[in-house]
């Protein structure tokens, strides 16, 4: 049935719930379990006196050096989040991409060819959510394969 499962997490209660039924889903089929957190865009621009300081060249320079900081921490914290899957004995890979929350669980679920998705349920709904849908929302339109949303 599921050979494949793909738990999505933004370090929220709800997605630790899910990680846990991801656990007993996995245990139950004997599937493999990979975890993902996605680093969203940063909405802001860069101060116009930054830029001018830094010059384009340095910008990126700068950026790119931020960037691997940053998914290094992520990294790290998914690991520390998904450690209750090692000691239950699971070779969790971890998988760390910036960018649109739900374009990028939905890309990942599709190059791993998994055979479920699961994640949670926040429950809280923003101004933004209500009129475009939530990340819950749209990988479950989207995903190349079932999704299962834990609240």
């Amino acid at each position: 049935m599921w050979e494949r499962i793909l738990w999505a997490t933004d370090f929220s209660a709800p997605a630790h719930d899910a990680g846990r039924t991801a656990l007993t889903l996995a245990n139950w089929a004997g599937a493999a379990i990979e975890a993902v957190t996605v680093i969203p865009p940063d909405p802001g621009d860069l101060p116009p006196a930054l830029v001018s300081v830094l010059g384009e060249d340095g910008l990126q320079d700068a950026e790119r050096e931020l960037e691997a900081e940053v998914v290094a921490g992520v990294r790290e914290r998914l690991a520390e989040e998904a450690g209750f899957l090692l000691a239950a004995g699971h070779e969790v890979p971890l998988h760390v991409r910036a960018g649109d929350p739900p374009k990028e669980i939905v890309a990942l679920a599709g190059e791993l060819r998994v055979d479920l998705v699961v994640m949670g349920a926040t429950g809280h709904r923003s101004v933004k959510e209500v009129l475009f849908g939530s990340t819950v929302d749209s990988v479950a339109r989207h995903a190349p394969c079932p999704v299962l949303v834990v609240r």
